[in-house]
């Protein structure tokens, strides 16, 4: 109580008794008493007279202000006018009391602490709830994942900022754009009806997406919703699994390759016992007989037998030579350089001057040419060498005019690169073996099975594609080959078609 007044005092006191209040007092009487009550007595409230000596209410009130804001300050003072009581209100105090009239005090002093209690609690609240959202901001911000609030199933109303680390935007720039222009088109209809059910109160978790990056790739995200109970929103949150699934990818290719490689080795297992056995077995078979004329002095079948066994001869190291470069070359890594396709098709011509029936083979080379090819030259030789070589081995030159002909296009985007000969072709029924291991089309065939096999497993590396035609000579009216929108012509007779994209 702040009182210079004894009398006054009193009454008040007497007041406060009257109403079976329990309380304590503590008077001081001026600013020097004042100010060392409220610091020792900390009270529950401070009842204050207007007018003292050198002091009054209002310096008094300052001070309550300034460093005791949740004691309620309670005016109780003679006569004053209502535009002062009023300021007095305004300025902070909690009631005002005429000292004629104490009989509302008691009543006024509880109103004023409750009512204090109430606003210091709904502080508390506030502030506690001021630290919950600046804790959960803090963990929205600093998140890894993406928490985003869509409107109506396809407007971004609020992104996080994790989504400038993971999709490379800043969050203003998605701020009220449509979902569905960043998704990618096969997700639309998924995405459709998970916002159906999500705007129905449905609960749904773990469904992938895939969304625009700002440098224009895709992003695998997971994404977990919830509707929220406000409004035709849901809740999203995004985690990037860009990551995860090209290691599910990289694993999935490796049990592919590694499915393959068994085959291979079950293929090469079979052709270890028939393919390089056979020759070993043709040439034990010619010693023996040549050992049986060494015997008899006779040499009548000397020259056949060492032709055998040289032909026997060739085709075991025709077999170990690709199955040896196949080992050693089909994981190395690929070396791009320009590739001069005249330059190669007129070096393995070259080279295979001396094959059985190439004099009698018309070779023919258009070159096509709007820019440099660029690709692995050593692979791209391996590839024309099989199928240069294919074509005048398997060529027939009991026709009119046997030819090889040889059409390279190169553009801006790939090679296409077409071999295609008249010669004794494939039937229809063989053809989608052609590029198994070990495989031979036609009993005149005395190859390893191991050319076609190489080169498809190259332009597999090239990322590119081979297929094979084979029309018999019989057919006179024949159908268009549809080639990367290109009509291209068939020829009557027999012909093989291979196609390299890099």
């Amino acid at each position: 109580m702040l009182e210079d007044n004894d009398d006054d005092a009193g009454l008040i006191e007497r007041a406060l008794k009257k109403s079976n209040l329990n309380f304590t007092i503590l008077r001081a009487s001026d600013r020097i008493s004042y100010v060392q009550h409220l610091q020792r007595f900390i009270p529950n409230v401070i009842l204050s007279d207007h007018s003292l000596p050198n002091f009054n209410s209002i310096e008094a009130l300052n001070i309550c202000k300034k460093d005791y804001r949740e004691v309620p300050f309670i005016l109780v003072t003679g006569t004053v006018s209502e535009e002062f009581a009023v300021q007095c209100i305004k300025n902070g105090a909690d009631d005002y009391i005429l000292k004629g009239n104490l009989t509302r005090l008691p009543t006024a002093i509880a109103n004023a602490i409750r009512q204090r209690e109430s606003e210091n609690e709904k502080q508390m609240a506030i502030e506690m709830l001021k630290r919950s959202e600046e804790h959960f901001r803090k963990l929205i911000e600093n998140s890894s994942d993406i928490f985003a609030i869509i409107k109506h199933g396809r407007l971004i109303d609020y992104l996080s900022p994790s989504v400038k680390k993971i999709l490379g935007y800043n969050p203003i720039e998605l701020k009220q754009k449509n979902l569905f222009d960043y998704l990618h088109p096969e997700d639309h209809t998924k995405a459709e009806k998970l916002f159906s059910l999500l705007l129905n109160h449905e609960d749904l978790h773990s469904v992938e997406f895939r969304l625009m990056h700002k440098n224009n790739s895709w992003r695998y995200l997971e994404c977990i919703s919830k509707p929220d109970s406000i409004g035709n929103n849901t809740i999203v949150n995004i985690r990037d699994i860009t990551e995860r699934k090209k290691a599910e990818e990289e694993l999935k290719a490796k049990n592919k390759e590694l499915e393959k490689i068994n085959r291979e080795l079950d293929s090469f297992v079979y052709s270890a016992s028939h393919d390089l056995r056979a020759p070993l077995k043709s040439l034990l078979g010619l010693v023996k007989l040549t050992q049986i004329e060494l015997q008899q002095k006779t040499f009548e079948s000397f020259d056949v037998y060492t032709g055998l066994m040289e032909k026997s001869i060739l085709r075991l190291d025709d077999t170990i030579q690709k199955v040896i470069y196949h080992s050693s070359h089909s994981r190395l890594e690929v070396i791009n350089q320009e590739v001069d396709f005249k330059f190669i098709v007129e070096d393995i011509q070259d080279k295979l001057l001396f094959m059985d029936g190439n004099e009698s083979i018309e070779k023919i080379l258009n070159i096509d040419k709007e820019c440099p090819f660029i690709s692995d030259l050593g692979r791209v030789v391996v590839i024309m060498n099989n199928l240069i070589s294919n074509g005048i081995k398997y060529g027939d030159i009991s026709k009119p005019n046997p030819y090889l002909k040889i059409n390279i296009t190169i553009n801006i985007k790939e090679a296409i690169i077409v071999v295609e000969d008249n010669g004794i072709g494939i039937e229809a029924e063989f053809l989608n073996k052609v590029f198994n291991m070990f495989y031979r089309a036609t009993e005149k065939s005395e190859g390893s099975g191991l050319g076609l096999y190489i080169v498809k497993e190259i332009v597999d590396k090239l990322n590119g594609n081979i297929s094979v035609i084979s029309i018999p000579d019989n057919i006179t009216e024949l159908p268009y080959l549809i080639n990367e929108e290109d009509y291209r012509p068939l020829p009557v007779f027999r012909f093989s078609f291979y196609t390299i994209k890099s």
